[in-house]
């Protein structure tokens, strides 16, 4: 009823389950001269989110067991995790305070560029990466052109508030797709998350 999409593929063999949380906040999203925008919001929203500072709220998916990842693409913000199916009812509910309710603290704004700015200067050893980046750049227009690392150049133009406004702006419902995989039940993931 919100507006995500909403896949549930439920696997009875196994005891575990996967998310997969795709939000249109990718590098498209960015505004034009903040290139890794969309990379450091992938960073800070999970460095606090709903009652939980950063600390906790790692604390609680790992208490929970969660092997999870944040990615940024072209076009989405790409949450993935993989628990035992009997974790999925808290899981996603820290999830829903990420996505929700993130902290975004300005505080973590340096730490989160920086980070960037490392896997973007770790690039200079992969040849093969910097040439895929460059063929992409030359063969498609802005925004599409634009590398979901960032560039080195732009980083330094990239502010807390310009994150927050990506943040409010494409954190939404609708265009977001849910996946959910394993041992679980469609109905009551779907309760859930109505």
């Amino acid at each position: 009823p919100c507006g995500a999409t909403l896949l549930v593929e439920p696997m009875e063999d196994v005891q575990s389950a996967a998310v997969s949380l795709l939000v249109p906040a990718g590098t498209i999203y960015e505004p034009a001269g903040a290139n890794g925008a969309s990379a450091v919001l992938a960073d800070l929203v999970t460095r606090g989110a709903g009652p939980w500072d950063s600390r906790e709220l790692n604390d609680r998916f790992d208490r929970l067991g969660v092997q999870r990842s944040e990615i940024n693409g072209w076009n989405f913000l790409s949450f993935s995790a993989a628990l035992l199916a009997q974790h999925l009812p808290a899981t996603l509910d820290l999830y829903a305070d990420v996505l929700l309710r993130a902290h975004l603290p300005a505080d973590e704004l340096g730490p989160a560029v920086v980070g960037v700015e490392q896997s973007l200067r770790a690039m200079e050893d992969e040849p093969q990466r910097k040439v895929f980046v460059e063929v992409r750049r030359s063969s498609y227009d802005d925004p599409w052109g634009r590398s979901p690392d960032g560039t080195l150049g732009e980083l330094p133009n990239i502010t807390t508030a310009m994150v927050r406004d990506l943040y409010t702006a494409c954190f939404r419902p609708q265009g977001t797709i849910i996946g959910v995989a394993g041992r679980v039940d469609p109905a009551s993931v779907h309760e859930q998350l109505s």
